[in-house]
């Protein structure tokens, strides 16, 4: 759960400043690749967000209580994991 968390932070950080950098391009024209791809990015760190959040819920996880790991929700996850590390790679060359 904490390294799911740190990489899902870090990536945020990664999106967050890859849209100041490209804001002024992409207000204009948002079907620009690039554009498009920080999109993309957008939707997956979103998806990974709400994958370790069903992970943790139980009592209270989004108002700071512990997480209480649900494994049945652990595939979902990693694969969101695995989804956004993979958008991040593509984003890399921007």
């Amino acid at each position: 759960e904490q390294s799911a968390r740190d990489g899902i932070a870090a990536a945020g950080g990664a999106i967050s400043a890859l849209q100041q950098q490209h804001q002024a391009s992409c207000q204009p024209e948002p079907a620009q690749d690039k554009c498009v791809l920080i999109n993309k990015a957008v939707d997956g760190h979103n998806l990974a967000l709400d994958a370790l959040n069903l992970y943790c819920s139980g009592s209270d996880y989004l108002n700071g209580a512990p997480c209480q790991p649900n494994e049945e929700v652990k595939p979902r996850l990693r694969e969101a994991l695995k989804n956004l590390e993979r958008i991040l790679k593509e984003a890399e060359g921007l």
